[in-house]
């Protein structure tokens, strides 16, 4: 028993820290834990004292989610990244689509792939413009963010489908040219395209607090981080603002969870089209 410890004590090192070493699940789960432990531990006893102390950044949370509206404004800003995503994704797609099939929308596919290095504040007083509600205002800073990105990703998803041999099949089948487009665009890629939308769901997400915060009437979680962050209460410092910080952090990777079980579940991007 004590030789099998000691072995398996030498080998950690080249487990840990050696190229390629297979690891199980459980292993890698002890690993992770234990890396959490230790940063959480570092964060209590040696980080500076600028940055607040897990048990007065708990006890904020807890005044955020009984006193201040947590769960109200948390709603909110997930209503808006939902709607956002939900209109980039249709706004991506038909751009993506017609710029992929036709020659015509081929440079401006191209041109809105470009918009990604174009600064969203520099252009949000013509935003402002546009959007005479608060409500608008932050949906189309989300859009304006989030379609440059998406119609990156949708023009690599749809790489080639001008070139598909399954259109060939579904119209030999008798498809329609909206059935045809059905079965080899979004059933072939739908797994695709949900890759790309769980990956651009997070731009979207890290836009929308600096969306509220451009009209902070309507509440959300951005309008809270931006009142924690600026008006400092008592002594437990920026303590606030590092509870909302670990809230949208928390419910971004619980959303990125969802996405990857999804995938998960999806058939593969080929498969269910040679089922037509």
């Amino acid at each position: 028993m004590m030789k099998q410890l000691f072995q398996n004590a030498l080998a950690l090192p080249r487990i840990l820290f050696g190229v390629n070493q297979p690891i199980s699940k459980s292993g890698y789960r002890i690993l992770c834990f234990c890396l959490l432990a230790t940063f959480l531990l570092l964060w209590q006893f040696t980080f500076p004292y600028i940055i607040p102390k897990l048990d007065k950044i708990w006890l904020e949370f807890l005044n955020h989610l009984y006193n201040n509206g947590l769960v109200f404004d948390l709603g909110s800003t997930l209503s808006l990244v939902l709607k956002g995503m939900f209109f980039s994704v249709l706004v991506a797609f038909f751009i993506s689509y017609l710029g992929e099939t036709t020659n015509f929308f081929k440079p401006i596919a191209v041109v809105f792939e470009k918009f990604r290095f174009w600064s969203l504040f520099g252009f949000s007083p013509v935003i402002r413009v546009l959007a005479v509600e608060g409500d608008l205002l932050r949906l189309y800073l989300v859009m304006f963010a989030v379609v440059p990105f998406m119609v990156t990703s949708f023009n690599k998803v749809l790489l080639g489908v001008r070139r598909d041999p399954l259109y060939d099949y579904a119209y030999t089948l008798g498809f329609s040219e909206l059935r045809a487009v059905f079965y080899v665009v979004f059933r072939s890629r739908l797994r695709m395209a949900l890759i790309a939308i769980g990956s651009n769901f997070a731009i979207a997400w890290l836009v929308a607090p600096s969306a509220e915060v451009a009209s902070r009437d309507a509440g959300g979680i951005g309008a809270m981080l931006y009142d924690a962050a600026r008006f400092v209460p008592g002594d437990n410092g920026y303590a606030g603002a590092f509870a909302l910080q670990f809230v949208i952090l928390g419910f971004g990777i619980f959303c990125d969870y969802l996405f990857g079980s999804l995938r998960k579940v999806l058939p593969e991007e080929r498969a269910e089209s040679k089922k037509i």
